[in-house]
């Protein structure tokens, strides 16, 4: 996938996302590209700030 394409692709997907869930989040987009499972973001330690 060219530089293009990828633009093109996170710009769809983060539209689908934020019709879907009335926000964006850099997490719900790598999902939707299918770059990151939701088994992943579970998996992830949380950190509190």
């Amino acid at each position: 996938m060219n530089r293009q394409q990828l633009e093109e692709t996170i710009y769809k997907d983060a539209s689908a996302v934020l019709i879907g869930k009335g926000y964006i989040s850099p997490m719900e987009v790598l999902i939707k590209m299918d770059r990151l499972t939701s088994k992943q973001v579970e998996d992830t330690p949380k950190k509190i700030i």
